[in-house]
């Protein structure tokens, strides 16, 4: 679980997969706008989930600001276990000026 302040409320996003000791919330980021809605979004990483059978791969969760669910998950693009994918993670803005902002998922 992580709390986030988001103006004249804290809003508390829940890991989608509530698996204990999962790093959920270790690493996250206001990113830009990813559902359309004008507000930024957030990035919620979990470097210890599991993912495709892989042990500690790691997830990347997005959450829309406005209401607090779950949008894409993005999981690392080269599975492997203990890749603890979503260790760090960083908004890179729009990089390739295609109107969607990019993002940095570190692994471990």
């Amino acid at each position: 679980m992580s709390q986030v302040w988001t103006g004249p409320q804290i809003s508390t996003l829940n890991s989608p997969d509530r698996i204990q000791f999962s790093s959920f919330a270790l690493a996250l980021t206001l990113v830009g706008v990813i559902d359309g809605d004008q507000i930024p979004d957030y990035v919620v990483c979990g470097y210890n989930q599991p993912a495709g059978g892989n042990a500690h791969q790691g997830r990347a969760f997005v959450f829309g600001r406005r209401t607090s669910k779950v949008l894409p998950t993005l999981d690392n693009p080269f599975p492997q276990p203990n890749a603890a994918f979503g260790f760090s993670v960083s908004a890179a803005g729009d990089v390739n000026q295609d109107e969607a902002p990019e993002l940095l998922v570190g692994v471990f």
